[in-house]
């Protein structure tokens, strides 16, 4: 999961740009802070994404830009990680990422060096440090509730997730920054000579891909709300805002599409061997053999920590693996009612098996932000690994879909090698567009059984009716 302080993002930033409150930070601090949270972003983020060079091109464009920023700073780090996460974000003291994420649904190097200058307008506007600052001041009521949700079901994770209701308040009014980076990241490029039409084209692109992932999770049109934490204003506002702010901007004309689709020509796309491979609600990890199909109408989302689905009826789930392995061995039941759920009140507690291995379940009513709701646990030993699925279901609902969860669950198995075999992760292409190609055409043969029109068109940057023409690259996924 994210750090607290990884919140000067793209896509998410932090406390007001008039709140100047930065008593507790100094520029020194800022310096060894961001050093010292770099290795943790490192590790929560699939560390440096070195392939093809793609590292030391994106530090070239950063470095490129560094003598036209607004404010200057002294030193400057920029890291491109190895997650598949559509992100940015920055550190104190001069760090500034971005996820290959990013870079695959970026259609030139102007859109890169855009999402690279916002990242640059929150250091130098020291957003990261105003964040820092309040979150010292509030870091008594943010572990309280911290406390509380690890009383809850005896682990970390619940905790951090209650914990957000503290984020809820160190994040909000971030717009302003939001809005001071968009503005300061466009001068940046201006002045470096990219075209600055590339950074609301970026961020129009970045709003069709969160009203992909929308409609992917039941909801379309949820890209027009704010995001669950209301951290950063509404992409499309911010579309707008930009293109209305060009106008008082000079700047050049440098896109270099050619050059930056050769760049990521054969990139890696999605998740890495040893996060595991989501494959519509299929998840596989062909290094500890394993694999499940989650239950109709789940949406996967892979994190450093666990993989969570979600679905329009308000079912969640996390699966992962336990940190404990003392009970790999022994009965699953022990470390369900002993260790995870310690602290609960557990109901229905039994003995399962599941394709010849050890599990056990139970169920317990837990809090959440939306009431009371009913969680369900099933642990499941392998013999060297119990992993774990909680499922949380609104009560209203519980008796009726918890049947599912069930079945789904019995679908964990250990990968056959033919399975494993068949494992492979996926890459960008770029072709060219010859004469009776359609959007249609390329988006059947990327390796998806849902929306593949929206997906190509999302990752090449194309509105509905715009088409494409012969002579023309775009970008597919196989």
């Amino acid at each position: 999961m994210k750090r607290a302080l990884l919140i000067a993002c793209f896509v998410a930033a932090a406390v007001p740009a008039h709140a100047q409150f930065t008593a507790f930070m100094s520029p020194d601090e800022e310096r060894k802070v961001g050093a010292q949270e770099h290795v943790n972003a490192l590790a929560e983020n699939g560390g440096v994404y070195t392939e093809k060079g793609l590292d030391e091109y994106v530090v070239q464009i950063g470095y490129t830009m560094v003598p036209n920023v607004e404010t200057p700073q002294p030193e400057w780090r920029f890291t491109l990680l190895n997650t598949p996460l559509v992100n940015a974000f920055a550190l104190p003291g001069g760090y500034v990422y971005i996820t290959r994420g990013i870079m695959a649904i970026a259609n030139n190097e102007a859109e890169l060096a855009g999402v690279l200058g916002h990242e640059m307008g929150h250091v130098t506007a020291r957003h990261s440090a105003q964040r820092y600052s309040k979150a010292v001041a509030t870091q008594i009521g943010a572990g309280l509730a911290g406390v509380l949700g690890s009383l809850l079901l005896g682990t970390s994770a619940v905790g951090d997730i209650v914990s957000q209701g503290g984020a809820l308040y160190l994040q909000k009014g971030s717009r302003e920054q939001e809005d001071e980076a968009d503005g300061l990241g466009l001068k940046t490029i201006a002045r470096t000579g990219y075209a600055p039409q590339a950074m609301p084209a970026f961020l129009q692109t970045l709003n069709d891909d969160t009203a992909l992932t929308m409609k992917m999770l039941g909801r379309p049109g949820g890209e027009l709300e704010f995001n669950m934490i209301q951290t950063h204003p509404r992409t499309v506002d911010r579309v707008e805002r930009t293109m209305t702010e060009l106008g008082a901007v000079q700047g050049g004309q440098i896109y270099r599409r050619d050059a930056y689709l050769d760049r990521i020509d054969g990139m890696l796309y999605g998740d890495t061997p040893d996060q595991g491979f989501i494959r519509g609600r299929t998840f596989s990890h062909p290094d500890l053999k394993i694999g499940f199909t989650a239950p109709q109408g789940f949406y996967l989302m892979n994190g450093a920590a666990a993989l969570t689905g979600t679905r329009p009826d308000g079912v969640r789930m996390v699966f992962d693996s336990a940190v404990d392995k003392r009970y790999a061995r022994t009965a699953p039941l022990d470390y369900l009612t002993r260790v995870w759920a310690q602290n609960a009140q557990l109901q229905d507690v039994q003995n399962i098996t599941i394709n010849g291995m050890p599990a056990a379940t139970g169920r317990a009513a837990v809090k959440a932000s939306s009431g009371q709701m009913v969680a369900r646990l099933v642990a499941i030993s392998t013999g060297d690994a119990i992993y774990r699925f909680m499922f949380v279901v609104p009560p209203r609902i519980a008796s009726q879909v918890e049947p599912d969860l069930i079945r789904a669950v019995h679908t964990f198995h250990r990968l056959s090698a033919q399975e494993l075999a068949q494992l492979h992760p996926l890459r960008l292409r770029v072709l060219p567009v010859r004469q009776g190609d359609t959007e249609e055409s390329f988006a059947r043969r990327m390796p998806y059984d849902d929306f593949q029109l929206d997906r190509f068109r999302t990752l090449n940057g194309l509105r509905p009716g715009e088409g494409i023409a012969p002579g023309q690259r775009v970008k597919i996924v196989e």
